[in-house]
C-alpha cells in the first residue's frame, strides 16, 4: 500500500530566476529536439540542462555530459538558484488546462512514495519497457543523487479521505506558478504542517497505486535502490523512496488521450492486399465525411472496437471487430481484459498478422505516434506514411484492471494529459 513521506524539497528561488515557467520544462521523454534547444535558451538555468543536457537521437549523453549535469546541480544549489526548504513538506499540484473544448483542474499530492517491486507489491505499472531509457536514467540518478522529475501515479478512491485534505492544503495563493507550452498552469501549494501531513499518509496507506507516466523513471529507482544503494533500508534511506505526483483515478480532471498510429514501409501495390486480409476480421465500411467525422464514427462503434483507417492518401474506412471469439486464439494467456483493448486488437491482428510488424525494431522503423487525428491525416497524405489507424482512447478503468492483473499494455497505449512539469520540486538523497 502506499507509504508517503515529506521531504525538503530543492525548489527555484523565484527571486534569482524570476518566471518559474522560463526554468520548468516537459518530461524528457516527450520534448522534441526544436523545444529542447528553445528551452535551453529561454533560461541558462532551465531544467533541461540537468534533465536532459546537450544531448539528442544524433549525440547520446555521455559520461562527461551525465557529470555536467550533476556540476549544474551542485552550482545552482550552492548559488541560491536552487534553495532547500527549511522544513520536511508534501507539495499539492494544480493543473488547470483546456480539454474537449471544456476548462478543467486535474489536482495531484507530490511526495516520496516508498518503492515496491512492481512484480509483487501494490505499485503497479501497465506499461513494457526498453533497457535504453533505464540505463540513460540511471547514470543520471547515479551522478546526480536525486529525482529531478515526479512519476505520475493514480490511486482508487479518495474522494471521502484524500480529496477534502488536499482542498484543505491548497487554500490562498500558491507559493509557484508555471505555464507551460500548451497553456496549462501549474500552480504549487506547500504542505508543512505535520498534522495535516500525518493526516495525508493514514490517507494514502490504504491505497494502491498504479503508473500512469514514468514506468522507466520508476524501474530505475528500484535498480538505483538495489544496486547502487545496496537494498531496502527499511524505508529510513531517501533512496527507498520515489518522487511521485498523485492523482485520484476519478479526479474530474483526469484526461486520457489516444495515440494514433502512423504507418509507412509499405509500397502502393502491397496496400489493395492490405485492405483484403483486413476483411479477414474487421468489417471494412469506407467513410467519406471528415477526419474528425471519422473518428467520431470509431468512437460510436466502441463496442465493436471501431477504429478509423486512413489508407494511401484520402481513402477512409471505418473498422469494425466482427467477432471477439477471435482474441482469445489471437492473444493466448492473456487476461479478457487486454484481449479487449484497442490497441492490442490492433497490435495482434493488424500490425503482427497483416502488416508483420511484430517485435520493437520492426516497429521503430514502420510506426510512429500521433495525438492529432488532422496530423495523422497529413502525414499520410504527403506521402511520408502509407496507413494512419485512428484509435478511442483507453478508459482508466481499464488501465487500472490490466496493471492489477500485472499485465502490460502494447507501447503508447495511453496520453495522459496534460505532462507534469519537470522542475517545481526536486527530490536528493542528500536530505
Amino acid at each position: 500500500m502506499a507509504t508517503i513521506r515529506p521531504f525538503r524539497g530543492l525548489r527555484y528561488s523565484q527571486e534569482m530566476v524570476g518566471d518559474l515557467s522560463a526554468v520548468t520544462a516537459p518530461p524528457y521523454d516527450v520534448i522534441s529536439p526544436a523545444e529542447a534547444e528553445a528551452l535551453m535558451e529561454r533560461h541558462p538555468n532551465n531544467v533541461i540542462r540537468l534533465i536532459l543536457g546537450e544531448s539528442s537521437d544524433e549525440h547520446p549523453r555521455t559520461d562527461a555530459d551525465y557529470a555536467q549535469a550533476a556540476r549544474r546541480l551542485e552550482d545552482w544549489t550552492r548559488s541560491g538558484v536552487l534553495r532547500r526548504e527549511d522544513t520536511s513538506s508534501l507539495y499539492v499540484c494544480d493543473q488547470e488546462f483546456e480539454a474537449g473544448g471544456q476548462r478543467r483542474v486535474r489536482r495531484g499530492l507530490m511526495a516520496r512514495v516508498l518503492i515496491e517491486d512492481l512484480d509483487k507489491g501494490q505499485v503497479y505499472g501497465h506499461e513494457e519497457t526498453i533497457p535504453g531509457p533505464k540505463a540513460d536514467r540511471l547514470k543520471l540518478m547515479r551522478v546526480c543523487r536525486a529525482n529531478l522529475s515526479p512519476i505520475f501515479a493514480l490511486y482508487p478512491g479518495g474522494k471521502d479521505d484524500v480529496v477534502p485534505l488536499l482542498e484543505q492544503a491548497a487554500h490562498g495563493a500558491p507559493e509557484g506558478e508555471a505555464t507551460d507550452r500548451n497553456g496549462t498552469i501549474n500552480r504549487l501549494w506547500r504542505v508543512s504542517d505535520l498534522d495535516l501531513i500525518e493526516r495525508l499518509a493514514a490517507a494514502m496507506s490504504g491505497k494502491p497505486l498504479f503508473i500512469a507516466d514514468g514506468h522507466h523513471r520508476y524501474e530505475t529507482a528500484v535498480v538505483y535502490r538495489d544496486q547502487v544503494a545496496g537494498g531496502a533500508q527499511g524505508g529510513n534511506a531517501a533512496s527507498d523512496y520515489v518522487l511521485m505526483h498523485i492523482v485520484a483515478m476519478d479526479d474530474p480532471g483526469l484526461v486520457i488521450w489516444a495515440s494514433h498510429r502512423l504507418i509507412r514501409g509499405i509500397e502502393a501495390p502491397a496496400l489493395d492486399a492490405v485492405m483484403d486480409k483486413l476483411g479477414e476480421n474487421f468489417e471494412v465500411q469506407e467513410h467519406d465525411g471528415s477526419v474528425e467525422e471519422l473518428l467520431a464514427a470509431a468512437e460510436g462503434a466502441a463496442d465493436r472496437h471501431g477504429m478509423g483507417l486512413i489508407a494511401g492518401g484520402r481513402r477512409r474506412y471505418v473498422l469494425t471487430l466482427r467477432s471477439e471469439d477471435v482474441l482469445a486464439k489471437a492473444m493466448p494467456g492473456k487476461s479478457a481484459d487486454l484481449q479487449r483493448l484497442d490497441t492490442a486488437i490492433l497490435q495482434s491482428l493488424i500490425l503482427d498478422r497483416v502488416l508483420g510488424i511484430a517485435c520493437e525494431s520492426e516497429a521503430k522503423k514502420h510506426v510512429a505516434y500521433t495525438k492529432s487525428a488532422a496530423e495523422a491525416e497529413q502525414a499520410v497524405q504527403s506521402g511520408g506514411f502509407q496507413l494512419a489507424f485512428l484509435l478511442t482512447a483507453t478508459r482508466v478503468e481499464q488501465v487500472r484492471a490490466i496493471a492489477a492483473g500485472r499485465e502490460k499494455m502494447p507501447p503508447k497505449s495511453t496520453y495522459f494529459y496534460p505532462k507534469l512539469l519537470s522542475g517545481l520540486v526536486i527530490s536528493t538523497f542528500d536530505d
